[in-house]
């Protein structure tokens, strides 16, 4: 949760996080605003992180400890991708698979019910 502590690190749209290092006891807010790429640094941590969509922000939580917060990543129509250094970037789509979905449990259903389960 970020709470506004001294613990979280708010990095500004257009300005990437390669300059800090994410350790366990802060957490990286960043603004997705209107980007089509977000630049984490050298994040190779993410390629094994959990993925959680809360509302229209995105939590990156590493196995370390590590997390990074997006706010707005899914307001857009198509999120951006994430790019995690020089070799390698996840794409919005894939990004969007591994959140889940915008309301866990529900599922669309095609045609008509009757009613019976």
């Amino acid at each position: 949760m970020v709470d506004g502590s001294d613990h979280d690190l708010i990095v500004s749209p257009g300005e990437s996080s390669q300059d800090f290092s994410v350790t366990d006891s802060m957490i990286v807010v960043m603004e997705a605003g209107e980007a089509s790429v977000i630049d984490l640094g050298d994040a190779e941590w993410v390629l094994k992180a959990n993925f959680d969509r809360q509302a229209f922000d995105l939590l990156i939580e590493g196995r370390d400890g590590e997390q990074v917060l997006i706010r707005d990543y899914f307001a857009q129509g198509e999120p951006p991708a994430l790019q995690l250094g020089p070799e390698g970037a996840l794409q919005g789509h894939v990004v969007a698979s591994l959140a889940g979905p915008m309301a866990e449990g529900q599922y669309a259903q095609n045609g008509t019910s009757d009613g019976s389960a």
